[in-house]
């Protein structure tokens, strides 16, 4: 009879050691099918994101017409921020970037943003009244410098009165662009009409 009491006693821990490792196993199953959904929802967010862009300067290149959700809007301007500091750390933001890919970026940009705005219920043409006057400054500033290296070159002193209305544009265009980038970051933040409204149906 001791001999039976002292095997049932050691049986016990045994028993439990075993359903300790089943426990584990299970958990451990559990972590990486969580691990798994976790990188399958990532690469789905990746893919949506990269599909988003490539809509945008494809069948929605010209489309000023229409509405753009925030997620869209916000899509597409991550990969354009991606790109740019994937050509800068290439050397190629002045040589292919600034003159090639921004150029080819342009038009939807702007698009996406007329349409970002039409979500909110506001006309797309605040968005070329809030850029275009600090576009002319930059325009303003660059014929300035030109200038300015020309003159240099020529051996030309350059009248102060020309220097000091150069930094007086240089203050404007700043301000322009502070203004302008404050009321933007604003509608483009700005949840989309959740009804239609005169711009179309709201984006799913």
């Amino acid at each position: 009879m001791v001999d039976k009491k002292v095997k049932s006693k050691n049986m016990k821990p045994k028993a439990n050691v075993r359903k300790h490792k089943e426990t584990s196993i299970v958990s451990g199953k559990k972590d990486s099918c969580n691990n798994s959904e976790n990188c399958c929802e990532k690469m789905i967010t990746g893919i949506y994101i990269i599909d988003n862009f490539l809509d945008c300067i494809t069948t929605k290149y010209f489309k000023f017409s229409g509405r753009a959700n925030r997620r869209e809007f916000w899509n597409f301007f991550i990969v354009c921020i991606l790109l740019s500091i994937v050509f800068k750390k290439a050397g190629l933001d002045n040589l292919f970037y600034s003159f090639g890919l921004g150029t080819l970026l342009v038009l939807p940009k702007w698009a996406v943003g007329v349409r970002r705005l039409h979500d909110i219920g506001k006309s797309g043409w605040i968005l070329p009244i809030l850029l275009v006057p600090g576009l002319v400054l930059d325009i303003s500033l660059t014929l300035a410098e030109i200038y300015k290296k020309l003159m240099t070159k020529l051996g030309i002193t350059i009248n102060s009165l020309i220097i000091q209305i150069d930094d007086n544009i240089k203050s404007v265009a700043s301000i322009c662009a502070i203004i302008a980038m404050v009321v933007l970051l604003y509608f483009y933040t700005k949840a989309g009409d959740k009804k239609a409204n005169k711009y179309g149906e709201p984006v799913a």
